[in-house]
């Protein structure tokens, strides 16, 4: 999907990732989309494989661990236009423009002076269930979707323009400003399973189908790509 999106290079962590993953990866490194790290964490935390990712008795090592490989993509795609930070389960779609090239040339012709841009989140949660069954493409299935919400935002920056960056966050040089991206613009979807802390996983939902303007490049490519790895 990122590819259909138009981003030219992806950096990867590899954090004990399965062979089969692995050989995905392999595939989009030989076609030149795809650059992996080899990624280890520091330390150790008796007891608690998840080294802080429940609880907030380890803190400290918690916001070390997350904060790393983003703070390292910075210095190693400083030379692009523009960084996204995004996890494997977050999607940013723009409403009317099909690539995030179109979407980021429109956003900076509007807001010359951006250091970057931060997106509201729309959540489809696993357990709302699948709202289509007559396409095997995850992203296709999951098309129920909460509200556009103001929690785990995520941004694209323009590197030349920003100091650093965080997980959920960029720190622009003092000149430029951060733009807050209209959710009828555009919107990250993240798929995911119900976040822990969450008091309500039953909000009011709604179908959006803005992903299936990808479906058919989507499914083609998918299955060509795992017909070639030999995957299910």
């Amino acid at each position: 999907m990122q590819k259909i999106l138009g981003v030219d290079k992806i950096l990867v962590y590899d954090l004990g990732c399965s062979e089969n993953i692995k050989s995905v990866f392999r595939h989009y490194v030989i076609e030149g989309l795809l650059e992996v790290q080899p990624y280890s964490l520091p330390g150790h935390i008796p007891s608690n494989p998840n080294r802080g990712f429940i609880g907030p008795q380890i803190q400290p090592q918690f916001s070390h661990d997350k904060h790393l490989t983003v703070l390292d993509c910075h210095q190693r795609l400083g030379g692009y236009d523009y960084i996204l930070a995004a996890d494997f389960d977050e999607l940013t779609i723009p409403k009317e423009e099909f690539t995030l090239k179109q979407l980021l040339k429109n956003l900076r012709k509007e807001n010359p002076r951006a250091a970057g841009f931060y997106f509201y989140v729309q959540f489809h949660l696993e357990e709302w269930g699948r709202y289509r069954n007559d396409t095997d493409i995850f992203f296709q299935q999951y098309v129920t979707s909460g509200k556009p919400k103001w929690e785990c935002e995520k941004y694209i920056y323009i590197p030349s323009r920003v100091y650093t960056a965080r997980i959920h966050s960029f720190n622009n040089m003092g000149q430029y400003t951060s733009v807050y991206v209209k959710p009828e613009i555009a919107t990250i979807h993240h798929y995911r399973k119900c976040p822990q802390g969450w008091s309500d996983c039953n909000p009011e939902v709604m179908v959006d189908n803005q992903i299936t303007k990808y479906e058919a490049m989507h499914t083609k490519n998918t299955h060509i790509v795992l017909q070639k790895l030999n995957l299910k």
